[in-house]
């Protein structure tokens, strides 16, 4: 759902095997200023009739961001809200996040914006695998669609093997990345948490740079910032968790 109260879904046409992504108003109907006006749009006509999933999006100004896969390798993919693709972002609205880093396989959960002053990046979440374990990093993107080099080391902050990141929160009052998830060592979850600043280093205020694990067994689903502490709340199988951490 965006801002306005409109709904973006998307449809399997089984007869012939295309993708439809429709908007709604916020009284059901579709949105027929969206698409050939009849309110949606075959996403395989931008993607050369291949395997394409949308996962999650934001918004900014007339754009919809989105996360996705692109014959099972991950991509972002920006769409004006009238459904046509976002020229200048990618390759005609497409950008394949293995030309910019070759290895990933993921990009999780919706693009989240950051604004400081007239600087926008898209920040995301991104995950790879070595032979031992899974890497997961933040990474920052320009609305054209390249790293931002200015942003940790080269664009991406990858975090320690063993780090699973959940989510992230951007906190404009403190300007920090709250970074949440678990760390998973030797068959056992532990909640975790670690801040970045908006440049993409590690806060040093917060725990000296470094992650703080919780001692009990789960993972953190959500953590934000509010009056100064962190908030969020957690699980472990069917226990429910929560916590403010100043």
């Amino acid at each position: 759902e965006d801002a306005e109260g409109h709904i973006l879904l998307t449809m399997i046409d089984r007869t012939q095997g295309f993708t439809h992504l429709w908007k709604l108003k916020p009284n059901g109907k579709p949105d027929t200023d969206f698409g050939s006006n009849n309110g949606y749009i075959i996403l395989n006509n931008f993607f050369n009739f291949k395997d394409i999933t949308l996962y999650q999006f934001t918004t900014y100004k007339n754009d919809y961001i989105f996360s996705g896969s692109l014959e099972n390798a991950p991509i972002l993919f920006v769409l004006t809200h009238e459904g046509v693709p976002r020229q200048s972002f990618g390759k005609l609205g497409i950008l394949k996040m293995q030309d910019l880093i070759p290895d990933l396989r993921y990009v999780i959960g919706a693009p989240k914006m950051l604004e400081v002053g007239e600087k926008v990046r898209i920040i995301i979440y991104t995950r790879y695998f070595n032979d031992s374990s899974s890497i997961n990093g933040i990474a920052a993107l320009t609305l054209s669609g390249a790293l931002d080099q200015r942003f940790a080391d080269n664009g991406v902050y990858w975090s320690k093997p063993g780090i699973i990141i959940y989510d992230f929160t951007l906190n404009n009052a403190s300007q920090r990345i709250t970074v949440h998830g678990q760390v998973w060592s030797e068959g056992t979850s532990t909640p975790m948490i670690y801040r970045l600043d908006y440049t993409g280093k590690p806060a040093k205020e917060f725990n000296e740079g470094r992650v703080v694990l919780f001692p009990i067994e789960g993972a953190w689903d959500y953590m934000t910032e509010a009056d100064g502490k962190l908030v969020g709340y957690g699980s472990f199988f069917d226990r429910g968790m929560a916590v403010r951490y100043r």
